[in-house]
């Protein structure tokens, strides 16, 4: 996902051109594909996604060089039109460009609300961090506060701007730090390429992966898939607790799975204040059986048949 801000002014005015910085981008973009992942690239407005300009590094002739990934570039969706909990992660690149752009979308906000719910991977490089500022956890309250990220600083956006005469209106180190996010940054004796990742714990329990600049955008995708293969291979149990409405313990399934369930269940719904989500099965947590019925054993969720009904004993449910 990426700005549709083409110039480092407002759009009614003529200054110079900018965009997204193609590498934040496309390095992601490969190592996803590479991978075997289907990948859809998006935009604020969709369309033509503008460019910053940046020296062509071998990602982005790799890019260039192929009309199908290019063409996906030059055609981006839109992200009012896009479905934010059908991924299994979401990438925002950076760029001068998403200084305008990202933080003020509203779409974006809410499809990143709507991601992190679905208990999808989030991440971003860069200015790509402003995509977060309007997102919202269950509660109402905003995603980043109490959220370990990171993003460009401010030295190194005055160190890299002091010489274009022009300010951008959204600083994400200053924008992150104002709506209480646990900010973190690599400082080194070349301010410029100093970078870092940093894989939050506090607020998603390792969902939001961030990259300091583009020196960090190989990382994070790796880390992505580092964590996309973790989930396939763990079981998560979703349990009530203090619930009147508790006749289903535990249920059983991926991560991802388990966070839509509770937006679609009666009783997750019921509960919702109630619900944990945890790595390890249900038989760990205290729930050994499947709920029996006059009709039969239930073992995968009726309404959401991804995930497995669990139970403290067999008993059955009349």
């Amino acid at each position: 996902m990426t700005t549709s801000h083409d110039r480092l002014c407002e759009e009614s005015e003529e200054c110079e051109a900018t965009g997204v910085t193609l590498e934040e981008a496309d390095i992601p973009y490969w190592i996803y594909r590479d991978a075997g992942l289907e990948v859809d690239v998006a935009s604020i407005k969709g369309g033509k996604i503008p460019e910053d300009g940046n020296i062509l590094s071998h990602w982005d002739c790799r890019l260039k060089h192929d009309t199908e990934a290019y063409g996906q570039f030059q055609q981006s969706l839109a992200v009012a039109d896009v479905n934010f909990s059908a991924y299994d992660i979401v990438y925002m690149a950076g760029g001068w460009g998403a200084s305008w752009d990202l933080p003020t979308s509203e779409a974006l906000g809410k499809g990143i609300t709507e991601a992190f719910l679905a208990g999808k991977l989030l991440g971003s490089v860069c200015h790509g961090g402003l995509g977060f500022v309007k997102a919202r956890k269950a509660d109402g309250s905003l995603l980043v506060n109490g959220t370990r990220m990171t993003a460009v600083t401010d030295k190194q956006i005055e160190e890299l701007s002091k010489s274009k005469g022009w300010q951008e209106p959204h600083h994400p180190e200053a924008e992150l730090r104002k709506r209480g996010a646990v900010y973190e940054a690599h400082h080194g004796i070349v301010e410029i390429t100093a970078s870092d990742i940093v894989v939050d714990d506090l607020t998603s329990d390792g969902r939001i992966i961030t990259g300091q600049n583009q020196n960090s955008a190989c990382g994070v995708a790796q880390a992505h898939l580092a964590r996309l293969e973790h989930d396939a291979n763990e079981s998560f149990g979703l349990t009530f607790q203090g619930c009147k409405a508790n006749i289903v313990g535990c249920y059983q399934g991926l991560y991802s799975d388990l966070a839509e369930l509770t937006k679609i269940d009666p009783f997750a719904l019921v509960c919702s204040k109630h619900w944990q989500l945890t790595a390890g099965t249900c038989a760990a947590k205290g729930y050994p059986d499947h709920i029996k019925t006059p009709f039969g054993t239930i073992v995968q969720d009726p309404v959401f048949r991804k995930t497995t009904v669990w139970a403290r004993s067999s008993t059955i449910l009349v």
